[in-house]
């Protein structure tokens, strides 16, 4: 099973959960921030880069909906999925 999510390391360990990084992937190691300085060094939050890759929000009549972000996940994955390798997150 791979687990994609943005920043998925720190969910992993607030959940107590050990997981092989080959199969996990993270969404803020793609493309769009991997080889753009100023998104290395500040990282956008999830709801910027979503609005910014894909122009669609994350809030359900003003509210935030979970259903929505994990949508966007998956849509993102889908995006650069040719750089799956580029996203296993690096092993600490």
């Amino acid at each position: 099973m791979i687990i994609i999510d943005y920043l998925v390391i720190p969910s992993l360990r607030f959940i107590k959960i050990d997981h092989e990084y080959l199969k996990l992937r993270e969404l803020q190691r793609s493309l769009p921030i991997r080889f753009n300085s100023e998104y290395r060094r500040n990282p956008p939050s999830f709801n910027d880069f979503v609005k910014n890759e894909l122009n669609i929000s994350l809030l359900n009549n003003g509210l935030p909906s979970s259903f929505k972000r994990a949508k966007a996940k998956m849509l993102l994955y889908q995006k650069y999925r040719d750089e799956d390798e580029l996203m296993i997150p690096r092993q600490k």
